[in-house]
Formats: structure tokens, C-alpha cells, sequence
């Protein structure tokens, strides 16, 4: 099924929009803006409902908790709200620090929050026996980040042992294991990391940052999926179908990488046989390539 343009709303706000949400109670699009204000339209309709002024900063990321059935704004004012069934705000918690994105972990009833330079995690409180939705006491501080973390995905899986993945700021996405530790680190984007999804049909997790197309990797090698395959088309066109030849001419490995502090750090390095002007050579028709399936 295709999907189609259903209608556009052009008279939204002065200022920018930094944060869309939905609210699937209310069945309402909540549009974030840089000075604050939240507004909420009707989905089908794109009519307005209402507007808000309860943040003081920009609004960084909208988040539907569906077992309290509220929608939670985060800003970097350093406050989450929770916005209840009525469409008005029910709690206004504060968190002590900016909060630039937001993810649920059902399995363990925490919010995990992207901070500077690392994650947050906080224990969900329903019944509010802290005296809010979200219970304000910091549980676990990561601080695996070089700038701000700006998405983060929950995941718990039996596929694979990935349990958190954080996009950044410093170009890198990371995958996360269940308890904490660093299982791949991934530095091939141009950009700021602006969006991650898993998708479970396939078993992958595709990300955004700096370029016109996503790129797709296994969460278990941490490969680049996309590219190799584009690669892979590539080599086929030239009638280059031995698959040991293009196992020679693309080898993913680990090499140590030396740090301003004396540590070594795992950094993922593709090394390729042919010499460099073959691989400059390659990596444009593979450019080529994306921008033929695109």
C-alpha cells in the first residue's frame, strides 16, 4: 500500500518546529516548537485543537507512554511534561538536566533520557508515590558520548543481545548490550545521527545522519549492510561474480585505535586490498549506485 499525501498544515507557527509526536488517545499530531509552545491538531483533519506555552526551552522529543496513556514532552528547559487524556498538562517534572530524547524500556519500567555526552535512566513511576509520573532520582548515568545524544532506541530481543542504541551528535551510533556494555560502535556517518528504527521483519537497524539515503546494518557484525550490498551490485555489473574475489576485495576486521589518554579503543575499519585509487575508483560508482535505487 503507497503511502499518500493526505493534506499539509503550512500556518503552524513563528517559530520552528523542533519536535512531532502523536498522541494515540487523543489521536492528535503535537507539533514542538523552538520557543516552547506545544500544539496539538486533529490527525485526520490537521485541524487545530489547541495551544500550549508550559516549556521554556525548545521542545527536543514527544514520547506516548501508553500504559499511563500520556504523552510525555521533553525540552532542553530540563523538564519533562506529561500531558494526560484531556489534552491539558498533568505533571511537570524536573529533571536537572536538558532532555534531548526519550525512549521506554517496558521489560524494566525506566525511562532512558539522551543527555550531554552520555544517557540517563529513571524508574517510571504510575501511581506517582515520588510525587511525579517519573520518578526524578537518577538510577544509571552512561556517559558514552562525546556530545549529545540525540535519539535512543529500547530493544530487548532473544535474536540478538542488543538492548540500547544511541545516535549522537558526534557522528557515532552505538549498540548497547543488555547490561551496559558496548557490543559496536559505528563512525562511517558524516553527520549528526538524527534517527535510528529496528526493524524486526529483517533483523536489521537502519539510522540516519549526513546523508541522502539510511544506512542499514546488522546489529550482530555491525556491518553496513546497504553498502555492502551496493557495493556487491557493483562488482556483479562488471561481471565480477566470484564471491571469493569480492570477499578479497572488501574485509571487515578490528584494529586497535590509540587514544589521547593511552587507551585503546575497538574501532570498526574497512580494509580494502586494491589500492586506493581503486577504492576512491569504487566508492563513486557505489555513490552512483544509491543514487540509481534511490
Amino acid at each position: 500500500m503507497a503511502m499518500e499525501k493526505q493534506y499539509v498544515v503550512r500556518d503552524t507557527h513563528t517559530r520552528s518546529i523542533t519536535a512531532v509526536g502523536y498522541n494515540s488517545i487523543r489521536r492528535e499530531i503535537a507539533l514542538g516548537c523552538e520557543d516552547g509552545v506545544v500544539k496539538s491538531y486533529e490527525a485526520e483533519s490537521g485541524k487545530l485543537v489547541q495551544s500550549n506555552y508550559q516549556h521554556k526551552g525548545w521542545v527536543t522529543d514527544f514520547l506516548f507512554w501508553a500504559d499511563a496513556k500520556l504523552l510525555l514532552s521533553s525540552s532542553n528547559d530540563a523538564q519533562i511534561i506529561a500531558w494526560g487524556s484531556g489534552g491539558g498538562a498533568v505533571d511537570v517534572i524536573p529533571m536537572n538536566v536538558p532532555i534531548y530524547c526519550m525512549a521506554i524500556n517496558p521489560r524494566r519500567q525506566q525511562l532512558v533520557c539522551g543527555v550531554n555526552e552520555g544517557v540517563h535512566v529513571y524508574a517510571l513511576d504510575e501511581e506517582k508515590e515520588s510525587g511525579h509520573y517519573i520518578n526524578n532520582k537518577l538510577l544509571h548515568f552512561a556517559k558514552n558520548h562525546t556530545d549529545i545524544v540525540r535519539c535512543i532506541l529500547c530493544h530487548e530481543s532473544r535474536i540478538y543481545s542488543a538492548g540500547l542504541l544511541t545516535g549522537s551528535f558526534d557522528k557515532c551510533l552505538k549498540i548497547w548490550s543488555i547490561d551496559g556494555k558496548l557490543i559496536h560502535k559505528l563512525d562511517t556517518f558524516l553527520s549528526t545521527v538524527s534517527g535510528i528504527c529496528y526493524v524486526p521483519r529483517n533483523k536489521t537497524i537502519w539510522a540516519a545522519g549526513g546523508t541522502f539515503y539510511a544506512s542499514m546494518f546488522d546489529p550482530k557484525s555491525g556491518d553496513n549492510l546497504f553498502m555492502l550490498y551496493l557495493i556487491l551490485i557493483v562488482l556483479r555489473r562488471e561481471k565480477n561474480k566470484n564471491e571469493k574475489n569480492i570477499k578479497e576485495t572488501i574485509k571487515m576486521r578490528w584494529r586497535d585505535k590509540e587514544e589521547e589518554n593511552g587507551q585503546k579503543e575497538a574501532e570498526d575499519e574497512v580494509v580494502w586490498r586494491k589500492g586506493e585509487g581503486e577504492k576512491e575508483e569504487l566508492q563513486g560508482r557505489v555513490v552512483d549506485c544509491i543514487r540509481e535505487v534511490i
